[in-house]
């Protein structure tokens, strides 16, 4: 699955098409990832130096983190990660939760580096469905995924790719 953001245009085919070369091109970062059943969950996900199980979420606007997270944050380094606003998220459903809005100074993917972008905190049911409530974790949404030209999901060979050129491109 092919995210081109520059293009605007999303592309869905087989691996085996040779359109995704096993070779990594200069301008991309590759992550390994881990998982089944659909799920990738990136293996090397720090947010401001705390581990962290990543997944991919192209459904969402933001990227939302749970209260592991939250906590293991403010323990790591002191920093008032605490925000007054609450913001309302909607799920495909129509479905509401309540989530904390904060900002992160450092997302880091690999090699891939993504800075100052906000973070809403809310323990959506998806972390207990798939066993993350209890470790920190988050759900990388558009807002970190638009600032690539482009995101790659094979998840044949469970890896990301996210080409980092051209980014003032991307985000015109």
């Amino acid at each position: 699955m092919v995210f081109d953001f520059r293009n605007h245009a999303l592309s869905i085919t087989h691996a085996e098409s040779g359109l995704f070369p096993s070779r990594v091109h200069p301008d991309e970062a590759l992550v390994h990832a881990s998982g089944s059943y659909g799920r990738l969950t990136a293996v090397d996900c720090h947010i401001d130096g705390v581990h962290a199980s990543a997944f991919i979420d192209s459904g969402a606007d933001c990227s939302i983190g749970n209260t592991r997270l939250f906590e293991a944050l403010k323990d790591h380094d002191g920093r008032d990660y605490a925000s007054k606003d609450v913001v309302w998220l909607t799920g495909v459903t129509g479905a509401t939760a309540p989530g904390r809005l904060t900002t992160v100074q450092k997302l880091k993917l690999g090699r891939l580096n993504f800075t100052d972008s906000a973070l809403v905190i809310s323990d959506l049911p998806i972390f207990k469905v798939w066993e993350l409530a209890e470790r920190p974790a988050v759900f990388i949404g558009m807002n970190y995924l638009r600032q690539t030209s482009a995101v790659t999901i094979d998840y044949g060979r469970k890896e990301l790719r996210f080409r980092i050129a051209d980014l003032r491109v991307a985000r015109g």
